[in-house]
């Protein structure tokens, strides 16, 4: 049974993680760009590397807001952590159709979101080692 108030206190919780690894993300963009104009590496592929690390932060900030539904419920984990995450990325889509900024792209970015968030609620994929240490 999907429960309401979880609901409500991930998405809460995910958009609090997003926002606070959104500003880390700018800090450290912004002091790259200051340090990185000398090097003309970083010059030619600066647009890539923002947008893998832009990428990187909303799959961590999903998956950790996974983590977070993880403890609130019981049953129907995964399922949770996905609503979350198609809510709070389908907020920030939801911004971009407004301004017709809407592409292929952003869709793809959406449902990896929505994966991570649902992957971060259901735990880790592979069951856990079991060694004998005798």
């Amino acid at each position: 049974m999907i429960k309401i108030s979880v609901l409500i206190l991930g998405c809460i919780t995910t958009l609090i993680i997003l926002l606070v690894n959104q500003l880390i993300f700018i800090l450290i963009a912004a002091y790259s760009g200051i340090a990185g104009n000398e090097h003309q590496l970083w010059l030619q592929y600066q647009g890539i590397i923002w947008q893998v690390m832009g990428l990187a932060t909303l799959c961590g900030s999903m998956w950790l807001g996974g983590l977070t539904v993880r403890l609130m419920v019981t049953h129907y984990r995964a399922l949770h952590g996905f609503i979350v995450a198609c809510v709070i990325s389908g907020t920030f889509i939801g911004s971009l159709s407004d301004r017709g900024q809407l592409t292929a792209m952003s869709m793809v970015v959406f449902l990896l979101a929505a994966v991570c968030g649902a992957l971060g609620a259901h735990g880790l994929p592979w069951r856990k080692l079991k060694r004998d240490f005798n």
